[in-house]
């Protein structure tokens, strides 16, 4: 076990069962989100190269940046990301907690789409508002025959998306908001709803 597996560990058992996000933050940000600082400065580089090229998802520029930046990387996939993107102008999370919230499960939907004909996948990203809150909803095909390549890599893929997946859940919860994962008939689903 690594130096950071310890203090993560000693960290989730001092917050209960859920990893408390405010913990997180004052322990080690660098080090815990050190990856994700990196992929919220390629997202930056990424749109200062389309420059006024990129398409616009919404009027909310960073959830626009996330959504951006992860429908380029689908369509280098050939995978089709049906989006129905409707959320306030101002919005508390920041671009790195958009990433966790959005990226993250983006990103297991391509790896677990890239495995499933075309004609079989679905994917759907929503992200709108109530009066008060933020919705996010996001559910995409599972593999259900998993191929070899498929199990070897994601082997080594799950212990940081269930990380990623229990972070997720602790900024939603600090945002005062609910968060549901499930896993049904070869769909995994998403919902995240939490105060703008």
């Amino acid at each position: 076990m690594t130096k950071t597996d310890k203090k993560l560990v000693k960290l989730n058992k001092s917050a209960g069962k859920t990893p408390r996000y405010d913990l997180l933050l004052e322990n080690d940000v660098g080090e815990f989100w050190a990856h994700d600082v990196k992929c919220v400065a390629t997202i930056r580089d990424f749109l200062e190269m389309l420059g006024d090229q990129q398409p616009s998802f919404c009027e909310n520029r960073s959830v626009n940046a996330v959504l951006t930046t992860w429908n380029h990387i689908a369509q280098g996939m050939k995978i089709q990301i049906d989006m129905d993107i409707n959320p306030p102008q101002e919005i508390h999370a920041t671009l790195l907690e958009l990433d966790f919230l959005l990226g993250n499960f983006i990103q297991r939907g391509l790896n677990e789409c890239v495995w499933i004909p075309r004609e079989q996948r679905v994917f759907r990203v929503s992200v709108g508002q109530d009066k008060t809150n933020l919705l996010i909803d996001i559910e995409f095909s599972l593999v259900s025959v998993k191929p070899a390549a498929y199990l070897y890599n994601n082997i080594f893929a799950r212990l940081r998306r269930d990380y990623e997946a229990g972070l997720a859940e602790a900024i939603v919860y600090e945002h005062g908001g609910k968060y549901k994962y499930e896993e049904k008939n070869n769909i995994g689903h998403v919902s995240m709803k939490f105060k703008y």
